[in-house]
């Protein structure tokens, strides 16, 4: 509210001084209902239901301003409107100047001061109390002197509301006017920014709607929503744009108008420009980032725009790219493989085409040609002179590209190490994870890892890493060598500290078994060099172990009015599925609430998307009225959240019902010690890792409450910690038996650090998402 009442004010001024009286005299003798009518507040194209009611609520709303305006400025308003130190003051000694320039009748003398207000924003001045002289020009016929009013709205608008509600009252005792004059200017306020939005320049419609959606004031919602729909067919690929940005701002505002604004993301991912493309992907995160089946129709168009969208939206394309194709195609990176183009089939091909080929069971695994589009159309972005584009397609190559091609970002990622300080770190730290499993990406340029004498520690530290990783019976003379170059002290003692390295000394088991057969690749010096350290590749042993938690909240299968008598409610035991070790166990309690008996129970038909499998339970001959009975079943969710959908059936029924699980009770917890946990997580940083600050809830600051909230929200084990503000948790996932490991660190003023390592991002950021909001809630 605090911000509407700022823009209010601005429509006022431009009615003229003859105007005063009028409007001072309407508002004493007519009701608030033909008030608002008087004076235009809407056009026809907005007499709709919705649009109504929001105008009631505002004139009621203006109604309370009188309890808030007072004849003397307190305080605090004297303290957000003077500067704090001299140099502010001397900085503001011209303002009076400004304002004069802005009441001038001149348009260049009003263009000249907002240009000089605008860099007063710029350098980080406060300019906050112009506002009553700037918004008297928000309906300004110059086009350039509107931009600029603009700009200066939508920075005061979102970023200090309070501001803007007492300009207000600065306003009214500066021109002397009445309260009842104040409520016009809330209302009329929303009226220009409507009117703008029909403006025949675009930039003034897009400019109009993200002031509009700036002002965090629940009660023109329906409004905001209306402009948003509007702007989203408009012919001016710019305003679409500015439409997208607002989708995140009105759902941030009121999370209500979720499906309204899924509506408006679906014609918008239809957009074929490319101005587009990246802001309405943004919006499709934030805000339904589980509704892949919007991407669907939408994939094809979104891979062949990917070159011309600007770097911004590529880096956001990207990544929702890469989950989507995590979820939807199938894992290349399958041991002996044989990769084989598809020519015939694609991935949105019928069901019809599908059954009607003849899959033999040794069929070597086959790319999907969609699968291969992403990759093709990606590629060329290597050579993107954005380190984000860079890295975000090394992420995909990763994940989806055949082992054979992954080392295609292997010369981009080395190039990136001639970047700034800042681009190396994150860069060597991404290296530094691939360089465990895949060696021979970077051999070839082990020279690029050779330290510096003007590296700093951090970057010194992570290069020796990379270089132990690379190590082997070739290269190990040379690697010995560069670790002798840095035999300083400091180097050492960062070193020591590493918690995962395989140059620690402490991390090598001493010789306790008969001397093994030396390969004959190591030369007797280096044999001599190694003397007393075991090389020996020892696994981490991870066992699955029970549940800590088993929340007894049973989900609704079948309502007993839609299943004609027949109830069915399931929930997660969370214990291993006895059928296979890829299933999530499902218990299933059936209850005949009828007055007949209920014959022939059984799963029937079943319509499961790529990757998911289902073991029925036993068919039940006969349930009486009355009675219930509880049933296992097994599903292979195939670690994504997709719902089975299947049939459940009668003697003479058949209903469609579906589980979908949440992303907790896709994990096994499992047991290790805090070294094995740290260990691991020093092999799941960079893109395998997502972290988050959060807030937490009072009543959740405790370690046991904490504990309690997590194991509650996903079938994770607990972990031991030696410290007592630090909680680690562990799990796998069922099907592909990944490591999950959750980080819980609780911090000063009731905040908390959110850190997950796994290399299914999918579910880590799922999870993060989860965790984040029991952890928030009381």
């Amino acid at each position: 509210m605090l911000s509407m009442s700022n823009n209010n004010s601005m429509s006022y001024n431009d009615q003229g001084g003859a105007a005063e009286p009028a409007t001072e005299a309407g508002l004493e003798t007519t009701p608030t209902t033909s008030a608002g009518a008087g004076f235009g507040l809407f056009s026809t194209d907005y007499k709709k239901v919705d649009a109504m009611c929001a105008v009631k609520t505002v004139l009621v709303t203006a109604e309370s301003l009188q309890l808030t305006f007072k004849p003397e400025p307190s305080v605090e308003e004297r303290g957000l409107t003077r500067s704090e130190n001299n140099v502010e003051l001397e900085s503001f000694a011209g303002n009076d100047d400004l304002k004069a320039m802005l009441e001038s009748s001149k348009d260049s003398s009003k263009l000249e001061a907002m240009k000089r207000i605008v860099g007063l924003i710029a350098k980080g001045k406060n300019a906050s109390e112009l506002f009553p002289a700037v918004v008297k020009n928000v309906a300004s016929k110059n086009i350039e002197l509107k931009k600029l009013v603009y700009v200066y709205l939508v920075r005061y608008a979102e970023e200090q509301q309070d501001v803007a509600l007492l300009s207000i009252s600065t306003f009214q005792r500066a021109l002397k006017v009445s309260v009842s004059q104040c409520k016009v200017f809330l209302l009329l306020s929303i009226s220009t920014f409507q009117r703008a939005l029909k403006d025949p320049n675009q930039l003034i419609r897009a400019s109009a709607l993200r002031v509009l959606s700036s002002i965090r004031v629940p009660i023109i919602v329906p409004i905001m929503m209306l402009a948003i729909k509007e702007a989203a067919t408009d012919l001016s690929p710019y305003v679409r744009k500015t439409a997208a940005h607002a989708i995140q701002k009105l759902y941030s505002l009121d999370p209500d108008q979720k499906e309204h604004l899924i509506e408006v993301i679906e014609k918008l991912l239809k957009d074929k420009s490319t101005l587009v493309a990246g802001s309405v992907v943004m919006a499709f995160e934030e805000v339904c980032p589980d509704r892949i089946d919007l991407i669907h129709k939408n994939y094809r168009k979104l891979c062949n725009l990917l070159v011309d969208v600007e770097e911004w939206g590529q880096v956001l394309i990207i990544n929702m790219l890469t989950r989507y194709a995590r979820t939807q195609f199938l894992n290349p990176w399958k041991q002996d493989e044989i990769l084989e183009e598809n020519s015939e089939q694609a991935f949105y091909g019928s069901d019809d085409e599908r059954k009607n080929k003849s899959v033999p069971a040794s069929q070597p695994y086959v790319m999907d040609p969609d699968h291969r589009l992403l990759l093709r159309n990606t590629k060329p972005l290597l050579q993107s002179r954005n380190t984000a584009v860079v890295m975000a397609v090394a992420q995909l190559y990763w994940h989806l590209a055949p082992k054979s091609e992954v080392s295609l970002v292997t010369k981009s990622l080395v190039r990136l190490l001639r970047s700034h300080r800042e681009v190396q770190f994150i860069v060597l730290q991404n290296i530094a994870t691939m360089s465990i499993q895949r060696k021979g990406m970077f051999e070839p340029y082990l020279k690029s890892f050779y330290v510096r004498s003007t590296d700093p520690t951090h970057i010194k530290t992570l290069k020796l890493e990379i270089l132990t990783n690379l190590a082997n019976g070739a290269n190990i003379s040379t690697v010995l060598r560069e670790f002798q170059k840095e035999e300083t002290k400091e180097v050492r003692e960062k070193t020591t500290k590493q918690e995962v390295s395989l140059l620690d000394l402490d991390d090598f088991a001493p010789v306790s078994m008969p001397a093994a057969p030396r390969p004959a690749m190591l030369s007797p010096s280096l044999i001599t060099d190694l003397e007393g350290l075991s090389l020996l590749n020892t696994s981490l042993t991870i066992d699955v172990t029970s549940p800590v938690y088993v929340p007894a909240k049973s989900h609704e299968l079948l309502h007993r009015m839609s299943g004609k008598g027949l109830a069915a409610q399931y929930h997660f035991p969370r214990q291993p599925c006895i059928y296979s070790s890829d299933m999530v166990s499902v218990q299933v309690t059936l209850t005949n609430s009828g007055d007949q008996k209920l014959e022939d129970i059984h799963i029937g038909e079943k319509k499961l998307p790529s990757g998911l499998q289902i073991h029925d339970f036993n068919s039940i001959e006969s349930l009486e009225p009355g009675a219930s009975i509880t049933v296992s079943m097994g599903i292979d969710f195939n670690d994504s959240t997709q719902a089975a959908n299947f049939q459940l059936c009668t003697k003479s029924d058949q209903f469609n019902v579906s589980i979908q699980p949440a992303v907790g009770e896709l994990l096994l917890p499992v047991t290790m010690s805090e070294q094995d946990f740290r260990t691991q997580q020093g092999k799941l940083t960079g893109m395998n890792e997502s972290t988050a600050t959060i807030s937490v809830a009072p009543e959740n600051s405790s370690g046991r409450a904490i504990v309690h909230k997590v194991v509650t929200a996903a079938n994770l084990g607990v972990v031991p910690s030696a410290q007592d503000s630090i909680h680690r948790f562990a799990a796998k996932t069922v099907k592909a038996a990944d490591l999950v490991l959750v980080t819980v660190e609780l911090k000063e003023a009731s905040t908390a650090q959110l850190l997950i390592n796994t290399e299914k991002t999918v579910i880590g950021s799922m999870l993060q998402r989860e965790l984040k909001a029991v952890l928030t809630q009381g």
